[in-house]
């Protein structure tokens, strides 16, 4: 009987923990983990669970433990899921040892809208990338690259805007400056950016992504066209000099690249976003779900096509009266429906949409990937 009620309540905690994982509560879900584990520590599901949320809450050292654990007792179903963690887990800790900056450096934005774009040298050659959460590491046009003589190499399809998917090949970027920082032999993806058409006369060569901001404590100043390298060293003292009418907003950092926070749309509150800075012309990108739950209309006569990652993609534009980040809110929003699918369904949690540039303008947005908060603060 007492053994009957133990394996009861194991499975009761792992099945919590699977249920708040799955609701984007990912401290809940760790604390579910661990306490089945506590029970049982031969429990694979609950060693995998607690590493990913771990990862998630960019925690290496218990990542580090749980995945171990996971790997010891994967099968050969199971040992392709703890590998690839493995593999983050370990690009992470080598980010967070190796200090590539000492002071802080300003980079000054060549365009703000649609989009943040920066003058910046590959391989001691001017070009123009864009700023973009969206994307990893670096993302380098593969025209631009041959004109380099950099090598793509392998191949896998990524999901973009609309659904819409693309192959996505790698190379390394032997030199990379920007501003007066200069970072050698940089893990560059390879994909099509020559054709985004924003910037008139100025061609997009690249973008840079999310793991290169991961670096330092970087600060997007929209307001005032520029963006601030601190080393991430300076995380502490950063955050001591945050003033009250700041905004402060958790956020979990998703395998490999992706900023997961929460906020509110309209009514809806309390939604799981994913804070991509990439979207042109908008704010915000709900899934179809959140078109109807945060009552959006969508206006549908002036239905049109944008450029994405994948190509071209239908998109409907529409007005929140409100969306927040956090409780940071800004009021009659501009958004962008893409009737033919959504790329958030490559998670194994719900996300309501995407929180993008046209919400972002308006702040000087700070990524404190060792607080692991971001600080929104206006001019």
């Amino acid at each position: 009987m007492h053994a009957w009620v133990g394996a009861l309540v194991l499975a009761t905690a792992l099945a919590r923990g699977d249920q708040a994982f799955a609701a984007g509560d990912f401290a809940t879900a760790l604390a579910d983990y661990r306490q089945s584990l506590s029970q049982d520590g031969k429990s694979f599901a609950a060693y995998f669970g607690a590493g990913q949320a771990a990862l998630y809450a960019n925690d290496v050292r218990a990542a580090a433990e749980y995945l171990d654990g996971a790997q010891i007792l994967a099968d050969a179903k199971q040992a392709g899921a703890v590998k690839m963690l493995l593999a983050e887990l370990k690009s992470r800790v080598r980010i967070q040892q190796t200090q590539v900056l000492s002071r802080i450096i300003s980079v000054p934005m060549t365009v703000v809208d649609p989009l943040p774009l920066v003058s910046v040298q590959v391989n001691g050659r001017q070009a123009y990338f864009l700023l973009d959460t969206g994307a990893p590491n670096l993302i380098i046009d593969p025209d631009f690259a041959k004109e380099l003589g950099l090598k793509l190499q392998g191949g896998f399809t990524g999901t973009f805007a609309g659904g819409r998917q693309a192959t996505v090949r790698s190379t390394v970027v032997p030199t990379f400056r920007i501003g007066s920082l200069t970072l050698h032999n940089v893990a560059s993806s390879a994909v099509a950016t020559r054709p985004i058409p924003f910037f008139g006369e100025k061609r997009v060569d690249g973008i840079i992504g999310t793991i290169f901001l991961s670096q330092f404590l970087t600060t997007v100043d929209y307001p005032n066209g520029r963006i601030i390298f601190r080393p991430r060293s300076a995380s502490a003292s950063f955050e001591q000099t945050v003033g009250t009418a700041a905004t402060i907003v958790p956020f979990w950092y998703v395998p490999d690249h992706f900023l997961i926070a929460r906020g509110s749309v309209n009514a809806l509150a309390d939604q799981l976003f994913l804070v991509d800075s990439g979207l042109a012309g908008g704010g915000f990108m709900p899934t179809q779900e959140t078109v109807g739950a945060a009552n959006i209309g969508l206006d549908e006569i002036h239905t049109g096509t944008g450029v994405g990652g994948g190509g071209r993609v239908a998109i409907i534009p529409f007005t929140l009266d409100r969306l927040c980040l956090g409780t940071a809110c800004v009021p009659n929003v501009r958004g962008l429906y893409t009737p033919e699918g959504s790329p958030l369904g490559i998670f194994p949690f719900k996300v309501a949409g995407i929180i993008s540039h046209d919400f972002l303008k308006h702040y000087a947005w700070t990524i404190d990937f060792d607080a692991m908060r971001m600080v929104l603060q206006n001019p």
